[in-house]
């Protein structure tokens, strides 16, 4: 059985429209096309009833998921473990392996002193690229060991549903942009990702609270200062070099989200207007300049932005919209994931950074591809 974790791939050499055009950073790795699915489809099909175990004998506990339907019919292609902790930190949390006889990592817990205050954790399978149907022997019991009280659910998921986790590569970004067969996602690092889910470098920032990314043919872009009166732009080479730097303006305050449109870097501010930043100019002045170009949309809350070359992608909390330069609505498509964190769109098909799918409970964070 596939999982549903980070083994897609899309065209290679294939630029990205949202980008200015210019050389690409280097030569992208070698992957071959699978399938996406549509913006508008359903991620989760169908979940099962939450299990309790159905024996427990100090941290190892045993389930017998012999009676869920889409476990008997091989229809799941995920489990998704549920466990509660006495304090703030993560637990050890592992799975017996039928096939290798071993047990598998689910989770770590820190080797620290953690706040006292009963914390619910969720993690599935497919974070870690496990395989479901490994952990379940001929006569469907599943073993677990953790010291936290599990209990778990079998899930359906779209099967061209296949996003890419960043808990294994211990990724920690707010910003996503997506290159030729790579994804760069981008914080205190600049981490360049296979779509394949595989990090291949990580390049150093000097600001290790910078959020957002933007990407304008020479440097990426990056805000410090998101949540504060003294909002600073920075261009940033893709070998961690700060080539400009501006200021922001106390009267147009930004979210993360930013992107790239010929010469000018379009943001969100404050979820109810793009500004159209001209790079070359505020680099010049030290300070943001955008002049006429700005444009208040039809409706507030806005937050992630992206551009597919003509209109804007702007993700709402229970929709994405397209919208044209001139801010009229001309498409809305319901979210199927949590929150999103940023987009890129290339090629057809929009690029999503986002917490789980509605209906999953998932502590990581995911890249997903959807096809317009």
């Amino acid at each position: 059985m596939r999982t549903f974790c980070g083994y897609f791939a899309v065209s290679l050499l294939v630029l990205v429209l949202i980008a200015c055009s210019k050389d690409p950073l280097e030569p992208d790795p070698v992957v071959t096309p699978v399938p996406s699915v549509g913006i508008d489809e359903p991620l989760l099909i169908a979940a099962s009833r939450v299990e309790s175990p159905t024996s427990s004998a100090q941290n190892q506990h045993s389930f017998d998921l012999s009676s869920i339907t889409i476990v008997q019919s091989g229809e799941f292609n995920e489990i998704e473990v549920m466990y509660v902790t006495n304090d703030m930190c993560d637990e050890d949390v592992d799975l017996f392996n039928f096939e290798t006889n071993t047990w598998d990592e689910l989770s770590s817990g820190p080797s620290m002193v953690c706040a006292p205050a009963v914390t619910n954790w969720w993690r599935t399978l497919s974070e870690q690229n496990l395989n479901p149907d490994d952990y379940l022997n001929d006569s469907f019991q599943l073993s677990l060991r953790t010291w936290a009280q599990p209990s778990l659910r079998a899930l359906k998921l779209n099967a061209g549903y296949d996003p890419i986790a960043l808990v294994p590569m211990d990724i920690k970004a707010t910003g996503l942009y997506v290159l030729g067969s790579t994804i760069w996602l981008g914080a205190e690092n600049l981490s360049r990702v296979t779509t394949r889910g595989v990090k291949l470098t990580d390049v150093a920032t000097p600001y290790i609270s910078a959020e957002g990314l933007a990407y304008d043919g020479e440097r990426f872009w990056v805000i410090t200062g998101i949540v504060s009166s003294n909002q600073v732009f920075h261009g940033i080479t893709p070998q961690g070099v700060v080539d400009c730097s501006f200021n922001g303006h106390d009267d147009f305050q930004v979210t993360r989200s930013m992107v790239c449109v010929d010469s000018l870097l379009w943001a969100n501010r404050d979820g109810n207007e793009l500004l159209g930043i001209h790079i070359e100019q505020s680099c010049a002045n030290n300070e943001i300049t955008f002049n006429d170009n700005r444009f208040y949309l039809n409706t507030s809350g806005a937050g992630a932005i992206t551009h597919d070359g003509t209109d804007f992608y702007i993700a709402y909390s229970n929709s994405i919209k397209k919208v044209s330069m001139s801010g009229l609505e001309l498409e809305n498509h319901p979210l199927t994931v949590g929150s999103v964190i940023d987009m890129a769109y290339i090629d057809g098909a929009l690029w999503i950074f986002h917490t789980g799918p509605l209906g999953v409970n998932s502590v990581s964070n995911f890249v997903s591809k959807f096809d317009l």
